[in-house]
């Protein structure tokens, strides 16, 4: 080798070598940094994962080119713990250089490049920048879907990314459409899974598809404890819909929950902020306004140290409301106004924080008495937001609601008749759609949400305007037989298609119903714990909404339309139909504590219905209450023992001067007779207190008893007057192909020997042997155990007499075999029989009692709180537990709203206050009536008070009498009373009501 050669050499190793030495030490010096890196990363040690990520970063950016693979995933790594710092500004820097170097490198078609896009996106919707981030999410959406079989799950998570941002967007049909294709991708009961169900609920509800939104929250809830990590935070999202439809006990029991749950999170975190201001939304709704402070002031100290700065001045707004609350609007007006000043600044008008800073701004110049600057608010809300919301958004219909009342306080009455006009379609199909399957308890949860304050508004106005507008009182008569009519109509429409369904899967989910229902009347009636109720009533939930999704007919379903002008059409010459109403007073300046009544009255001849005032709810009460005598007119229900046996010799023990049916005149049909000329049958439907009426024993200023003035017909809703006159037939009237089943003279004591001797075959002197041991025992802490009723038994054999005289076919049970397993069985025959009529005391309680320990007392369920009482139901009455293997004896409303009673025609409750039951808005009485209704039964008679023994059983004889002579039962019912009344002063047979 030459000389110059092994310089050469020399010279290449010197210059090598050191590269070499510099390679090895920058590769240690990598690979040492990426450890750390990795070490704070797993460990979700952000604040110290930062600088040593961007200390990496620039090392490689120094020394590797942009598309090598290590300096993209340590960007990519670098840009995540960005996000979970919440920088979403620099994080959105390093994300959109990722987008320009990825395409050169090996990521180009990896999920990785997809997952930079939905980055974007989340900083984007973080920031409020929706345009911004519909097009990362979509971008990363497009990207990955190429890979959907290799990785569905990250398909997924960006449908469900794309839904949850619509649904901040107000726009709910996308956010439902792409939350539905998200679950398709998603493990069921998995943590998406869950939060996808979350959001989905969220949506329906947004939509006013409150069936769908509810049915889906249960699903969700049932499933939580399954969580491990987010369950706090998917327990604080359930509690918040639960604050958001009015069920605050709920909502304040889930978020208690949360709060214990949340020690996972740090409480300096953003989570840890959102809690806060949540809690204080829920405390300021539920008027605990001093918490919501001071739960306002703590999410306000958090996010004022986080990078989100909308959030924080979002929750600015909330401590705004809140002083606005407490009534300092010194405090309140600065906040709010810097809140909106920032939101206009940032651009995000169209966003959900602008949406609530402008609602708690309307409230705050609403509460100062500036009507003007609060309308101009709400009408900017609307015309932001309804560029992307729907009609039937709750938000459009709750803002709406609100700008009629501004107006109104305004003076502005043009402007709110328009709007209230313009509301109105969206209601009535909202109400239709949402209580065609809803149970019983949400459909009382949507009309306290969504309809209420509607109707209410609607009431006020035709009771304020001077003038007369027939299109408002069209719409207000629609709006009392849609509430009144679908309630029904529809649980007996969902349970009629779902038995008579063929297929296996319905049939599957219908057993299941009926099954948990009876598990939950069971749990009832064993006093079993609040929670497993509850749960069960879950279960019942979930089971409901599998049903109607195997059951996509009933949806598609065109049910009849029934209106004014068809009801109109319906009623025969000389004669009108009358719905009453109720409704809290709203004077144009506030909401009143006062409740008015009113009457929509309807004649052949007219060619608008007509509104009439009648008087205020106090009025009525102080009338109907009866405390000094309990055998006067309207006893208090649930406080006696059932129906009196009045001693022979005693045949007035009512003074006419006791009785308040010419005041009850006065003030309720008085009003009406100025229309009602030339009018001989009277079709009416009572609505509240008015329920309690017994409208036959009205004295007019003639001294006359009103039904001896008018055929008084009455009705659950006068929609059904489309039915009766399609039953005008002899459907209705007593032949020989119809079957009578009678209960009465019940044996209240026993055991489960004389039960189980009962329903084998009773002997005669069993019966005088458990005669003797019959008595008054203590029932709970307030009343008697039930009594044994004589005349219920005579009245029983007097009645059966009758049928056999005329060769009809019925079956009677007495003592023991009247039991409530008998009954319970009759639905498990071919057909349930024509007429049944029950001889026994009856039970309802207005409201719950929580300091008892009765669970008949204590329920939530009103259809719980009444009901019939059978054979041996004293031995639970009274606070024992049942037999085992034996019914309780206790048949309450909820039992037999279970049942399938449509063959039978009339049900007849010769017992005390089986008309009463929970009153609740205008839908009715939540009772025996409700009950018989939902089980299929057309006609019920009832009574309103504590009925007297012997004269009830006389009323009985004559209504069969005339019955059975093929007389239509309403006809019967009329001259059984006047018969009655030519011996006997009202309070003996005017507690009586048939109701349609």
């Amino acid at each position: 080798m030459t000389k110059p050669h092994k310089f050469l050499i020399i010279n290449i190793l010197c210059w090598i070598l050191p590269q070499l030495l510099l390679a090895q030490s920058l590769q240690d010096s990598i690979q040492q940094r990426n450890a750390l890196c990795d070490t704070l990363f797993t460990r979700k040690a952000y604040s110290k994962a930062l600088p040593a990520f961007l200390d990496l970063q620039q090392l490689l950016r120094r020394h590797l080119p942009p598309a090598d693979t290590l300096f993209i995933i340590t960007s990519y790594r670098l840009a995540q713990v960005v996000v979970f710092s919440e920088k979403y500004d620099t994080a959105i820097v390093i994300l959109n250089e990722l987008t320009r170097i990825i395409p050169q490198s090996v990521f180009k078609e990896r999920f990785i490049y997809s997952d930079v896009y939905n980055f974007i996106g989340f900083c984007h919707r973080k920031l409020r920048q929706y345009s911004f981030a519909e097009q990362a999410y979509m971008q990363s959406y497009e990207t990955v879907l190429p890979l959907q079989r290799q990785y569905p799950q990250k398909v997924g998570n960006r449908l469900h990314n794309l839904s949850v941002l619509y649904f901040d967007m107000g726009k709910i049909d996308a956010a439902i459409d792409f939350s539905q294709k998200s679950l398709a991708y998603t493990l069921k009961g998995s943590e998406d899974y869950l939060a996808r169900m979350n959001i989905l609920a969220s949506a329906y509800k947004r939509k006013g598809r409150f069936r769908e939104a509810l049915q889906t929250i249960q699903l969700t809830l049932n499933q939580l404890d399954t969580l491990k990590e987010n369950y706090a935070i998917q327990l604080m999202n359930i509690a918040s819909f639960y604050a958001d439809i009015e069920l605050t006990d709920k909502a304040l029991e889930g978020m208690q929950r949360a709060h214990r749950k949340l020690g996972t999170f740090s409480q300096q975190s953003s989570t840890y902020a959102h809690f806060n201001n949540n809690l204080s939304i829920l405390y300021v709704k539920v008027k605990q306004d001093s918490l919501g402070l001071s739960h306002a002031l703590t999410a306000c100290r958090l996010a004022e140290r986080l990078p989100n700065k909308v959030n924080y001045f979002l929750y600015m707004s909330q401590l705004a409301d809140c002083y606005t609350q407490l009534g300092d609007t010194a405090k309140a007006l600065p906040l709010a106004l810097n809140s909106l000043d920032f939101m206009q600044k940032q651009g995000v008008q169209q966003a959900e924080p602008y949406y609530w800073t402008l609602v708690n701004a309307i409230r705050l110049y609403e509460c100062k008495g500036d009507f003007q600057k609060a309308i101009d608010y709400n009408e900017q809300l609307l015309a932001i937001f309804n560029k992307v919301w729907s009609e039937s958004d709750d938000k459009c219909i709750v803002s709406t609601l609100k700008l009629i009342e501004l107006y109104q306080k305004q003076g502005a009455f043009k402007q709110s008749r328009t709007l209230l006009k313009r509301l109105a379609q969206t209601m009535n199909t909202q109400v239709i759609y949402n209580l065609d399957v809803l149970d019983e308890e949400s459909k009382n949860i949507f009309i306290n949400k969504s309809v209420k304050k509607y109707h209410h508004l609607l009431l006020s106005e035709l009771e304020n305007t001077q003038e007369k507008d027939n299109q408002l009182t069209h719409l207000a008569y629609q709006a009392e037989l849609t509430i009144k009519g679908v309630v029904l109509g529809s649980t007996q429409l969902f349970r009629q298609m779902a038995r008579q369904s063929k297929d296996a899967t319905v049939q599957k989910w219908d057993q299941q119903r009926v099954a948990l229902n009876r598990a939950i009347e069971q749990a009832y009636s064993k006093q079993f714990d609040l929670k497993y109720i509850d749960s069960l009533k879950n279960n019942l939930n979930v089971v409901e909404a599998n049903l109607m999704a195997a059951m996509p007919a009933l949806n598609d379903l065109k049910r009849q339309t029934i209106d004014f002008d068809s009801i109109r059409a319906s009623l025969p010459p000389q004669s009108c139909a009358i719905e009453f109403t109720h409704f809290k007073y709203f004077d144009t300046k506030s909401w009143k504590d006062s409740v008015l009544y009113g009457a929509i009255l309807i004649k052949p001849e007219q060619m608008h219905p007509e509104w009439i005032s009648l008087c205020h709810e106090k009025q009525l009460y102080d009338l109907l209450k009866s405390n000094e005598n309990p055998e006067t007119f309207y006893a208090a229900r649930g406080a006696g023992t059932g129906r009196k046996r009045i001693p022979k010799k005693k045949t007035t023990p009512i003074k006419a001067s006791e009785l308040p049916a010419d005041q009850l005149y006065q003030l309720i049909w008085k009003p009406l007779e100025t229309h009602l000329s030339g009018v001989k049958t009277i079709y009416y439907a009572p609505s509240g207190l008015l329920h309690r009426i017994a409208y036959a024993a009205l004295l007019t200023d003639e001294n006359y008893f009103l039904c001896n003035k008018y055929d008084l017909q009455a009705m659950s809703s006068t929609r059904n007057l489309i039915f009766e006159r399609a039953e005008k037939d002899n459907a209705l009237i007593i032949n020989q192909k119809q079957n009578l089943l009678i209960y009465g003279g019940i044996r209240y004591d026993g055991d489960s020997l004389a039960l189980l001797a009962a329903a084998a075959e009773p002997k005669s002197s069993f019966w005088s042997l458990m005669h003797k041991r019959l008595g008054v025992k203590k029932r709970g802490n307030e009343t008697e155990a039930w009594a044994y009723l004589e005349g219920t038994k005579w009245e029983a054999e007097r009645i059966t007499q009758l049928f056999k005289k005329k060769k009809r076919t019925v079956e009677t049970k007495i003592g023991f075999a009247a039991s409530e397993t008998d009954f319970k069985n009759r639905q498990y025959q071919s057909v349930s029989p024509n007429l049944i009529h029950f001889a026994t005391h009856g039970f309802s309680y207005q409201k719950p009692i929580l300091t008892t320990n009765q669970s008949f007392e204590m329920a939530s369920n009103p259809l719980i709180r009444s009901g019939l009482v059978m054979a041996g139901a004293n031995r639970v009455w009274l606070g024992q537990k049942p037999f085992a293997d034996f019914e309780d004896g206790i048949l309450t409303a909820y039992e037999i709203s279970l049942m399938n009673l449509s063959n039978t025609k009339l049900v007849v409750l010769s017992a005390c206050e089986t008309g009463l039951g929970d009153i609740e808005g205008s839908e009715g009485v939540f009772g025996l009536q409700r009950a018989f209704k939902m089980a299929g039964v057309p006609y019920t008679m009832m009574s309103l008070w504590s009925v007297p023994d012997e004269q009830t059983a006389e009323l009985m004889i004559q209504f069969y009498t005339y019955l059975i002579d093929n007389q239509f039962i309403t006809t019967a019912f009329s001259n059984a009373q006047r018969a009655m009344q030519k011996k006997y002063p009202p309070y003996y047979w005017a507690g009586f009501v048939l109701v349609r």
